[in-house]
């Protein structure tokens, strides 16, 4: 399963198109896995939401102040009570003002 998001910036009646940039690493993982991220506007809503196999959220992660360009959080592989999840295959999601723009399939082994 394969989805390509696309971001378009409205800037002066000019508009451009970049690609959403989403990574994991290292993947699979164990026990946290980094996941990188691209902001390419000012004061965008973002967050990072992480997906069970059977498409519960376990964790959200609000991105704040995140400056424009790559930027990268820290997943500790834990739901939002602070219990340690299963090993097993996740989904990964980089929301952009509502939308979901990317996504990546990651590992969790223990």
């Amino acid at each position: 399963m394969k989805w390509e998001g696309e971001l378009v910036e409205i800037d002066q009646n000019v508009i451009t198109i970049n690609q959403s940039c989403l990574a994991c690493y290292p993947n699979p993982f164990n026990p946290e896995v980094t996941i990188s991220f691209t902001v390419s506007g000012e004061n965008e809503n973002a967050s990072i939401n992480v997906y069970n196999a059977k498409g519960q959220r376990v964790r959200e992660l609000r991105i704040m102040g995140k400056e424009l360009g790559v930027n990268s959080v820290v997943w500790d592989g834990c739901n939002e009570t602070g219990k340690r999840m299963a090993s097993g295959i996740y989904f990964v999601t980089l929301n952009l003002n509502g939308k979901t723009m990317d996504f990546k399939k990651i590992t969790m082994i223990k």
